[in-house]
């Protein structure tokens, strides 16, 4: 079991025949602060992991005030208080990524989390790799707490 901070982007996708036919989600940008992730999720799983720093702030009580973190020349984010909770709940899915030499890997994710619907905002640097995400429009922004994943 690993903690780390990670910011991702998984696009949807589709696989029609084969072993791996079936609705995914495949990572197509990712960032994380632990060395051990980024080899064990591009050996296991061929996820593309790069290694990052991450500036976390926390305000309030408990941790549980506003929020902001940045990965340097990636992207800032900020969100506020939560006003409400959510029940628990459960989600699970699969990825599917491409290796180098033309295999893939799919991998199973199940987990649960409580999340709180806060007001969030995202700044993308204009010449950083997500970049195209800048005129984006965020429908909802959710605070997790409580976050239990198992992969692979």
């Amino acid at each position: 079991p690993l903690t780390y901070g990670e910011l991702l982007v998984a696009r949807p996708v589709r696989a029609s025949s084969g072993p791996d036919a079936g609705r995914h989600v495949t990572v197509t940008d990712i960032w994380v602060d632990s060395e051990p992730s980024r080899e064990g999720g591009r050996s296991l799983w061929a996820v593309p992991k790069e290694l990052a720093a991450f500036d976390w702030s926390t305000e309030g009580r408990d941790g549980r005030g506003p929020v902001s973190a940045a990965v340097p020349g990636i992207a800032e984010a900020a969100f506020g208080a939560p006003r409400a909770v959510l029940p628990r709940l459960p989600f699970s899915g699969t990825t599917w990524q491409p290796r180098d030499d033309g295999s893939s890997v799919v991998a199973a994710l199940t987990g649960s989390s409580r999340a709180f619907p806060v007001r969030g905002g995202w700044t993308f640097q204009p010449d950083g790799p997500l970049a195209w995400l800048a005129d984006a429009r965020v429908l909802s922004s959710f605070v997790m707490r409580d976050f239990r994943m198992s992969f692979g």
